[in-house]
């Protein structure tokens, strides 16, 4: 089954904007093309970015960039709260009626998703972490979380 390869997102909550350049995975070679994500308001387009990457619709390109970065991590947040609170992403969301399913998706974005992904980019990128090297970035923040569950 196919895919959206995710190479970029701009995110532009002033201009209620956000934007990704995309290419599907099964044609070669990949022809990426930018996008503006169509919703009511801001939260809207990050629900549905969100919703397509924990749906496994978008996947990131291999080598993460300073706007793809903190996207994984925040989705990567998402999948450990899942996990650690025993949600079986697929059942619980599945079987759940559309209405269902989007209040879940909204709670999910609201205490976690956004949080993180503002958090991330606002401290380690003036940090510099972002800039320089997506990969340390992403070793960086496994270290912090390793050293956090250490500590409990």
């Amino acid at each position: 089954m196919g895919y959206d390869i995710l190479r970029s997102v701009k995110i532009n909550e002033k201009e209620n904007s956000v934007k990704i350049e995309t290419a599907a995975n099964n044609f070669l070679p990949h022809n990426f093309e930018t996008y503006e994500i169509q919703a009511k308001n801001f939260d809207d387009k990050m629900i549905y970015l969100m919703e397509k990457l924990l749906d496994m619709q978008f996947h990131f390109e291999e080598r993460l960039t300073e706007n793809t970065a903190p996207l994984s991590w925040a989705i990567e947040s998402v999948k450990r709260y899942y996990k650690e609170n025993n949600i079986d992403h697929y059942e619980d969301r599945f079987n759940q009626s559309d209405e269902e399913r989007k209040k879940l998706y909204i709670e999910d974005y609201t205490k976690i998703f956004k949080p993180t992904l503002q958090y991330f980019i606002r401290t380690l990128k003036g940090e510099g972490i972002i800039d320089t090297n997506a990969y340390i970035f992403k070793e960086k923040i496994n270290e912090n979380i390793d050293e956090e569950e250490d500590e409990r």
